[in-house]
């Protein structure tokens, strides 16, 4: 979490017109990322760990995520790397380890 919040002020800082989508898997992630980075944005999840409503929300924010400009994801994401591949690789995929460049 502490490298997800340092490196979105960076980018922030960078650019203030910047905004984030999150696509986190509990609530109190994205309350805790939010409160500490400005222009944060995020689709409120009502179902359950692999419920049906859960798998369909996650399959919206993997079509959300897949439509943006850059990802920022975990090491070893695969949610993240589906959503880069469903981007057909059309842009940056940023781990702690490095930045993937759009194909």
């Amino acid at each position: 979490m502490e490298w997800y919040i340092r490196r979105m002020r960076e980018l922030h800082a960078r650019d203030d017109s910047v905004s984030f989508f999150l696509s986190c898997d509990t609530r109190e992630a994205e309350i805790e990322i939010s409160s500490a980075v400005p222009n944060v944005s995020f689709v409120k999840k009502a179902g359950r760990y692999n419920s049906r409503e859960g798998l369909i929300e996650s399959v919206a924010d993997l079509a959300l995520l897949s439509k943006t400009d850059y990802i920022l994801a975990p090491y070893w994401s695969s949610f993240a790397d589906l959503a880069w591949q469903m981007s057909g690789r059309a842009m940056p995929i940023e781990t702690s380890q490095g930045v993937k460049n759009a194909e």
